[in-house]
């Protein structure tokens, strides 16, 4: 046996499987611990799949080089075989790196005779490559060979992330009853609930005939609703912290497990953690706080609270479920890795955690941030289900849907333990639909606003402009006893 003969084609062939495994190494890679600040758990299992799978991938290109070794007729069609699926698995992971989803590449080109045009083009040129390449076996080899440092540079880093990634405890505090606040029996109970991309134009506004929404609409008649609210920011990352705190912000920075770092509009930096919130000001007053909600890791936000938790739907302590996730990615075309499964089980998790800290007497400040209706699509409005739509049109539309039951359960609920009317209950969204692909109409920041004080049973509309960083304020006020009536908060609203 040649051992350089067989050491150049090891080297080859995890070269090719290091460029197929483009996408998993562009989201990963390089490894800061900052980015551990989003995380459920320990990111050590990304690195270590990682590793593992492209291993596993250049055995069996390996395999492959050697059947084209033995059967040489087949040689050429395997190098082609082995080229295109490189090519096309590395130009999906810098499509997704950057961000470009598919259904807003068939959007643009819908109805067009270009887009057919550009698929034709693209077919026969691929024909004519695969058709007319007439290297030798050697040959075909040499472009891997040329970007084999790019393995160092995975494996080297993945490596020196295992060793700094922190200890998976660390990624897990105490979520339940980790401080007693004093009891506050006689204080109202506030819901705050947060939708995630709910747009108040296809919510409201603009709604289309074919959505139903009857728990919205029940909740607008019995609340002060404003017609022209806007959130703080566009991205969620902004745009909670900026709810949270009741302060604008410029940026948002994740520093390490558990710290956020927010630069405020005037430049001025902060720590949520350190920061005066509406969690740590109601507790101030009594109240029995709870957090539930998806992309912030808020049982390690904050100090005091009785429960908080973030919900990510994927056990970040198997290996072999790494493993498939990843390989999984690989061959998806959206650009995030949330899958419709991982979403429904983000959703519902937090719906029955929601109703069972409903049903707690002693909670009585909840913030509720859900996960839609926000991508990827998980329901169906016509049967009442959840799965996964393939209408990239309607599916924003169901889990719109989704979202008006999920506030049906949340009301039956509290009706059930009687304290719907003695609540306040504020909805509201943090950005709106970024990307509409039902009608292409972009209402930047336009949001839908509801605010049910005790006891209200008619609707008042709110015309003037309202930003909802003022949320917070709004909540202390109520509590306070400075806002009473719905014709205060009105008054209080078109002060501002």
């Amino acid at each position: 046996m040649n051992f350089k003969k067989v050491l150049k084609e090891l080297i080859v062939c995890i070269s090719l499987s290091n460029l197929m495994m483009m996408r998993v190494w562009l989201s990963i890679l390089p490894y800061n611990p900052a980015n551990s600040f989003h995380l459920k758990g320990s990111p050590v299992y990304d690195y270590l799949s990682a590793m593992i799978i492209t291993v596993i991938i250049a055995l069996i290109v390996w395999g492959c080089l050697n059947l084209s070794n033995h059967y040489h007729q087949l040689g050429v069609i395997i190098w082609q075989l082995l080229y295109g699926i490189t090519l096309c698995l590395s130009l999906n992971g810098i499509r997704a790196y950057l961000r470009l989803s598919l259904a807003h590449i068939y959007s643009f080109f819908e109805g067009k005779s270009l887009f057919l045009l550009i698929g034709v083009i693209v077919i026969i040129l691929i024909f004519i490559f695969l058709r007319n390449i007439q290297l030798t076996i050697k040959q075909y080899a040499d472009l891997p060979l040329m970007l084999a440092p790019f393995i160092f540079i995975t494996f080297g880093q993945s490596v020196s992330a295992v060793l700094k990634i922190e200890p998976e405890l660390a990624y897990y505090p105490h979520s339940d009853n980790k401080y007693k606040a004093s009891e506050n029996r006689y204080a109202m109970p506030v819901i705050w609930v947060i939708f995630d991309e709910l747009d108040y134009r296809l919510t409201f506004g603009d709604r289309p005939k074919k959505l139903l929404l009857p728990e919205f609409d029940a909740l607008q008649k019995t609340s002060i609703y404003a017609i022209n609210a806007f959130s703080p920011d566009t991205v969620t990352s902004r745009s909670i912290p900026a709810l949270l705190t009741g302060k604008e912000l410029k940026s948002t920075k994740g520093i390490s497990l558990d710290k956020l770092m927010l630069i405020g509009k005037d430049g001025s930096k902060f720590y949520l953690k350190t920061e005066s919130t509406i969690v740590n000001d109601i507790r101030k007053r009594g109240y029995r706080t709870s957090l539930y909600g998806w992309v912030f890791p808020y049982e390690r936000l904050f100090n005091n609270y009785e429960i908080a938790r973030k919900y990510s739907g994927i056990p970040f302590d198997r290996l072999f479920i790494k493993i498939g996730s990843q390989l999984t990615d690989l061959v998806t075309v959206r650009y995030f890795n949330v899958s419709e499964n991982n979403h429904i089980s983000i959703t519902t998790s937090i719906q029955g955690d929601a109703i069972r800290a409903l049903n707690r007497r002693y909670i009585n400040f909840i913030f509720l941030h859900y996960p839609v209706p926000h991508l990827p699509n998980i329901y169906n409005r016509n049967t009442h289900k959840y799965q996964k739509s393939n209408n990239p049109k309607e599916g924003y539309l169901d889990n719109v849907a989704l979202a008006d039951r999920l506030l049906g359960e949340i009301r039956i609920t509290m009706q059930k333990n009687g304290v719907w009317n003695k609540a306040v209950v504020i909805v509201s969204a943090d950005h709106h639909l970024r990307t509409n692909i039902y009608d292409d109409i972009i209402d930047i920041r336009h949001v839908p606003f509801l605010v049910k004080l005790p006891g209200q049973k008619e609707g008042l509309l709110v015309s003037k402009h309202f930003e909802t960083v003022n949320t917070k304020q709004m909540i202390l006020n109520i509590v306070d006893g400075k806002i009473i009536t719905p014709e205060d908060l009105k008054k209080w609203i078109e002060r501002l």
